[in-house]
């Protein structure tokens, strides 16, 4: 009877004290020029000025030795532009330094610059995951197309222009919708959206960058499958959702652009909290946007950003870092940093660019992620001072964007702080994400060398309302879906009222120094007038108001008295029209 007990609480107790353990295992390293990965080691001999690098995915740590003095390491989210790490870059205890976990896949490249053979150890760091629970394939009935990875394969369905499907699910369960889009598609936007139970629950934006690890077989396999692409046609890179659906839902599936499919259903039931590792429903869809509003009230009424940086990066799932990036792009409106002072004549430029944002494993091989992105970007040489702008940034990060001809080196100086560059010769923009505190007070940009550099600097601050186009569209009203943006549009109009009845002038009835041409005018110029405004307040008050304005400064107390009266008649219709809006702006 005792081992039973024992063996009863050990089977509830377990699951629920199960924490993912702390792992170490050799790093991916691979070859900058053919960006292959080739062999899993810790322990590597650097020769003399030669480098080597290393890919450390999303939410992964590195553990080295603390010698970083003897040999040099250098990150960033491609090998165009590198920042060098410093020790205030790392967590150093004894004789182990460890690079921090981040939130994007980032490239590390260690440099030799000693004459001497150097021994040197790396360990990259993780949280053991247990495996995906997403592996029950949800079949549709639409033409189909296998995709093959290594030794896997998925199979994608078609859904083109304006289509739709719609699946009915007995059971609760959780869903992975992923989907890709049909390139080149230029006319098309690439937006997959998906209703329960005919509401709004998801909008997933596709990606316009094409999958190159697919290109080959597309070309081989072209004729064997249900989905024909012609030959210029490609598939682009996949995004992704999750989603919880009730006993008895129906889902429909709506297509903008042409598009691939997959959907994969979850093995466990839609509450698996008697799993070791669970997948809160919170993260899942449409539960996640429907409980907005704490982020929403800490960031708008509180005015704390403290929601968008307490996570774990290390310890988060993909999911968890995914809904903290949508977060970020719901509240958050970038802007970039103009020139303040620059001992160079520089240019500036706004255009549409080809920027490298990050490079991603598959099949064994990094490919470059690039999208086209609008800049302002500068022209610069020699040292240039930035002007940071006192406005609340959602970010202690800033993004740098740069293109060179020529190899050279950055100095980008923040308050007292150094960090030095390397920029290598491209013709696309390359970004790289800097450490910008809060409270900086000064930023500049030094060329070390005497060409020019395209440069741009962008940061993310708190835009005036969030823009979610899922919350907005879900049922309900909106001061019962989200009483911060209710009570943020509120106080906007409230200001906007109050700055526009500030700006009126005053009703005084005094005699005027008036012009010749006024004094000039008859009386019965100043009635007609009269007269047509009288008629346009019933018509169109918002018309009527600029010509009320002129006529109280008519040289007839009888006009301007009825001037003014109609003025406040307009006034008043206008109050009425605004609230009138603002009821239909909070349903």
């Amino acid at each position: 009877m005792p081992y039973l007990i024992v063996l009863l609480l050990t089977s509830v107790l377990l699951p629920a004290l199960a924490q993912p353990a702390a792992l170490h295992r050799a790093p991916d390293w691979f070859e900058p020029d053919t960006l292959q990965l080739h062999r899993n080691a810790a322990d590597i001999n650097l020769g003399a000025k030669q480098s080597r690098f290393i890919l450390l995915p999303a939410g992964r740590w590195l553990s080295m030795q603390s010698e970083t003095d003897v040999i040099q390491m250098w990150q960033g989210q491609s090998p165009h532009v590198m920042k060098r790490v410093t020790r205030a870059d790392l967590h150093c205890e004894q004789k182990q330094c460890q690079l921090p976990a981040a939130a994007t896949t980032r490239l590390i490249r260690f440099y030799n610059p000693n004459e001497k053979v150097q021994q040197f150890s790396a360990w990259q760091g993780l949280f053991h995951q247990h495996r995906d629970p997403f592996r029950i394939p949800v079949k549709l009935a639409l033409p189909a197309m296998q995709l093959y990875e290594a030794q896997t394969h998925t199979t994608h369905y078609r859904l083109n222009d304006r289509q739709s499907i719609q699946l009915f699910f007995a059971e609760a369960t959780k869903l992975r919708l992923n989907a890709r889009r049909i390139l080149p598609d230029p006319t098309q936007p690439g937006i997959v959206s998906a209703r329960l139970n005919d509401a709004l629950i998801s909008q997933i934006g596709l990606s316009d960058t094409p999958a190159e690890e697919f290109t080959p077989q597309l070309r081989k396999y072209r004729l064997g499958h249900d989905v024909k692409l012609n030959d210029d046609q490609v598939i682009g890179l996949a995004s992704s959702d999750y989603i919880a659906v009730p006993a008895g839902g129906y889902l429909r599936l709506e297509a903008q652009g042409n598009i691939l499919l997959n959907l994969v259903r979850m093995e466990r039931g839609l509450f698996d909290t008697d799993a070791a590792q669970t997948w809160p429903e919170t993260l899942f869809n449409p539960y996640w946007t429907d409980n907005l509003q704490w982020h929403l009230e800490q960031l708008y009424q509180h005015h704390t950003i403290s929601a968008l940086h307490s996570a774990d990066l290390a310890r988060s799932s993909a999911l968890g870092r995914q809904r903290l990036s949508e977060l970020q792009d719901t509240v958050g409106t970038v802007r970039f940093l103009q020139p303040k002072r620059a001992e160079h004549p520089f240019t500036t430029h706004v255009s549409e660019q080809t920027v490298t944002q990050a490079y991603r494993l598959a099949t064994d091989r990094l490919y470059a992620t690039q999208q086209r992105q609008l800049l302002h970007y500068h022209a610069i040489s020699g040292p240039v001072q930035f002007e940071l702008i006192d406005q609340q940034r959602l970010s202690p990060t800033l993004r740098l964007y740069a293109r060179t001809t020529s190899a050279t080196q950055l100095i980008v100086e923040i308050d007292s702080y150094r960090h030095t560059i390397d920029l290598l010769p491209s013709k696309h923009f390359a970004m790289l994400e800097l450490p910008l505190p809060l409270d900086a007070q000064q930023l500049s940009v030094t060329v070390s060398d005497p060409i020019k550099v395209d440069l741009a600097l962008r940061v993310r601050e708190l835009q005036s309302l969030p823009n979610n186009a899922v919350l907005y569209q879900r049922p309900g009203l909106l001061r019962d879906k989200s009483p911060a943006i209710a009570y943020r549009l509120e106080q906007q109009l409230q200001r906007l009222a109050h700055s526009y009845q500030q700006g009126l002038s005053r009703f005084e009835l005094t005699q005027p120094q008036h012009e010749s041409t006024k004094n000039s005018l008859s009386t019965s110029h100043w009635h007609y007038r009269l007269g047509e405004a009288e008629m346009m307040v019933k018509q169109d008050p918002l018309q009527a108001l600029p010509l009320l304005k002129s006529l109280i400064d008519s040289p007839h107390q009888e006009v301007v008295i009825r001037a003014w009266q109609l003025r406040l008649a307009a006034f008043s219709e206008l109050e009425s029209i605004i609230r009138l809006s603002v009821t239909w702006a909070l349903c």
